[in-house]
């Protein structure tokens, strides 16, 4: 099962925190990071490829 990293960002678009997640699909991974409390907005991301963007922009 392919690993992602789901990056939380601050109001100024800067990595807050970061956690590794596990899914079988690109979509999965972007649903799995959008039901978190933590997220919006964070940013997923499948080794260096950008996978998207879930949740709102805050600020």
């Amino acid at each position: 099962m392919p690993a992602y990293r789901v990056y939380r960002l601050d109001g100024r678009g800067k990595v807050e925190a970061a956690e590794w997640i596990e899914a079988e699909t690109d979509a999965e991974a972007l649903q799995i990071a959008g039901d978190r409390d933590y997220c919006p907005p964070c940013e997923v991301w499948e080794r260096d490829r950008f996978v998207g963007k879930v949740g709102r922009e805050t600020g």
